[in-house]
């Protein structure tokens, strides 16, 4: 990080600046966070899933939380704690179809209070966009295109139904590089 010369840099920013980084460079429990090059106003980091090879980008300024005991993922809070983004990894142990899987999901989503607003899906993916409450949930889901729906990749972002427009970035980055391999 390089210092503004002859200007007054708050302790705060600096302190801020380190643990972010750590962050981006650091392991984490059950991943591994790097950075990933910069688009926009946003800077990103990179994390993998070791357990499922799950991967996505996610914003730098997002916060890890605890990794689950199962090692299959994380969730990144916002900095305000309004929104949170979800990278996992899961087998497909109940459903031996895409559709099959994209209809237990949102079994699960709608015994929760989600509301389907949208679904889309194509050969190796499907979305799953709607409500709960106030808040946006917006399930993304794929396979690798080479490998059949044994081992699911998964993007789940929740935020305030307000928040739409500051989320369209995230939410088209997130699902741009959302990926990981064939069991």
């Amino acid at each position: 990080m390089s210092m503004p010369k002859g200007q007054f840099v708050p302790f705060a920013f600096i302190l801020s600046a380190v643990l972010v980084s750590g962050l981006a460079f650091g392991l984490v429990a059950g991943g591994a966070v790097t950075p990933a090059q910069a688009q926009g106003p946003l800077a990103w980091s990179h994390y993998a899933v070791t357990r499922f090879g799950t991967e996505a980008d996610i914003p730098s300024s997002f916060i890890a939380q605890d990794a689950p005991d199962a090692g299959d993922g994380r969730t990144f809070l916002s900095p305000d704690g309004s929104g949170e983004i979800r990278i996992y990894g899961s087998f497909n142990v109940l459903s031996d179809t895409m559709k099959a899987y994209q209809e237990e999901q949102l079994g699960y989503m709608q015994s929760d209070g989600f509301t389907l607003k949208r679904q889309q899906q194509g050969e190796n993916w499907f979305v799953l966009a709607g409500v709960e409450g106030t808040d946006v949930i917006y399930l993304f889901v794929k396979h690798g295109k080479d490998c059949g729906p044994e081992l699911m990749h998964h993007m789940r972002l929740k935020y305030p139904s307000s928040n739409m427009a500051e989320w369209k970035p995230i939410i088209a980055r997130t699902i741009q590089s959302l990926d990981g391999p064939c069991p």
